[in-house]
């Protein structure tokens, strides 16, 4: 497998399989609210080395189970996005979901450009 074998040259310290990565190619998502409204974060897939890959911090809460289809990571723009504060966002519903939770909390991480703020960002587990 692709992976193993990244992990087996020499120099290479760790390896994960997502979507895209935090600079580009990343995904922006659509939720629908109840009041009309929506938001759009950024959404990222990852599997279970993802964050000491990237070097994301889990600063609450715990990572998706590798079987969790509905656990979800989100960052600190996430909670400002929506005024909740850190030690009560975990088990609350994403917003405009039906069943996914949040089950972690990341600290912020840049998408793009040192020009814009942070903005709201999801990461589920790949299986």
């Amino acid at each position: 497998m692709l992976k193993e074998k990244l992990s087996g040259i020499a120099g290479v310290e760790a390896v994960s399989i997502c979507s895209g990565n935090p600079i580009s190619d990343n995904m922006i998502a659509r939720y629908d609210l109840e009041d009309g409204t929506y938001y759009a974060p950024y959404m990222f897939y990852g599997d279970v080395d993802n964050l000491e890959t990237l070097g994301f911090e889990l600063i609450g809460g715990t990572e998706p189970g590798v079987a969790s289809i509905h656990g979800r990571l989100v960052n600190e723009a996430f909670l400002r996005h929506f005024n909740i504060e850190n030690e009560a966002a975990i088990g609350l519903k994403i917003p405009g979901t039906e069943e996914d939770q949040i089950t972690g909390i990341v600290s912020d991480f840049n998408v793009g450009s040192l020009k814009i703020n942070i903005p709201p960002a999801i990461i589920a587990r790949s299986l």
